[in-house]
């Protein structure tokens, strides 16, 4: 019902979709090796990250689709729609977290470094930004 509604309304420019499960699996796309508008990116392109930015992390290809797909696991079925300028806004912050860090990474990077958060291997640079949150009495 989304994807035709979209069209009609001539808005697939305009809304993102991404698309959540709670045994979200990537390879049960039609083609687990290409780019699925609201999918996860396949296990071979996140592999590419992954030894691009961590090329010790070690990881199998089924260890990297393991966690690429936890990355879209939500209790409940969800398609998150977004505003193509929230999109625009995610991608800005990343660039400016990836200044004020002092790594200049490419966009793609932000999947290699989840993949390995969600393998339980924290990356190097994960500090403030993936530890918990601190709670009122700690403050």
């Amino acid at each position: 019902l989304l994807e035709p509604s979209l069209r009609v309304t001539r808005a697939l420019d305009l809304v993102g979709r991404a698309w959540f499960h709670p045994s979200y699996r990537r390879a049960a796309i039609d083609d687990d090796r290409t780019l699925v508008p609201g999918h996860a990116l396949s296990p071979d392109a996140v592999a590419r990250y992954v030894e691009t930015y961590y090329p010790d992390a070690g990881l199998s290809l089924d260890a990297v689709a393991a966690a690429n797909d936890r990355v879209r696991h939500t209790p409940h079925a969800t398609v998150n729609l977004l505003r193509r300028a929230q999109l625009d806004a995610a991608q800005r912050f990343e660039t400016r977290r990836a200044l004020a860090t002092g790594n200049r990474h490419k966009p793609n990077f932000v999947y290699a470094r989840n993949v390995l958060n969600l393998a339980g291997l924290c990356p190097p640079e994960a500090t403030a930004a993936t530890s918990p949150a601190r709670t009122l009495d700690e403050s």
